[in-house]
């Protein structure tokens, strides 16, 4: 998908509402020092979690996989996706085509873990990088390449 171009729609209608409520004599919650604040404490400075589902079929059952990404500054997050559940290790299926049994299909939740003191550009950036090189190791796999999970981080 076109992650950029998302986040420039989504910058302009930020802008927006920001006009809207500013005509409206409010605003929305700001510390210099720490940024815009949220009723959630993991999101205050940018108030931004960017995320994309990825399939990572190979690459999420490698030793290491969970710090790796760490090391990438992403995190994998358990969601519920329909009959889907999404977790640090991966989608499994529940649904009742299988019997209601867990299935792992490889499927990641995969977004930002930095919010405080960085720009909503760097966020962004920062997801694109690491889910691309996410993706690139994962295609190595595919090619019946060897990949070590513990050596790979943010260079």
């Amino acid at each position: 998908g076109d992650i950029r171009g998302l986040f420039k729609t989504l910058s302009v209608t930020v802008q927006d509402v920001e006009r809207f409520l500013k005509a409206s004599g409010k605003r929305f919650a700001y510390d210099d020092q720490l940024g815009f604040l949220t009723s959630c404490p993991s999101k205050v400075g940018t108030a931004l979690r960017a995320s994309v589902l990825v399939k990572l079929i190979r690459l999420g059952q490698c030793p290491g996989f969970n710090d790796m990404v760490k090391r990438l500054k992403l995190r994998v997050r358990r969601e519920h996706l329909g009959d889907l559940n999404v977790d640090y290790e991966g989608v499994y299926d529940q649904n009742r085509q299988h019997g209601g049994k867990k299935r792992y299909t490889g499927i990641f939740d995969v977004s930002n873990v930095e919010s405080l003191g960085k720009s909503e550009t760097h966020l962004i950036n920062t997801m694109i990088i690491g889910v691309g090189r996410l993706i690139e190791l994962e295609l190595k796999l595919e090619r019946g390449e060897s990949v070590d999970c513990t050596k790979i981080g943010w260079d």
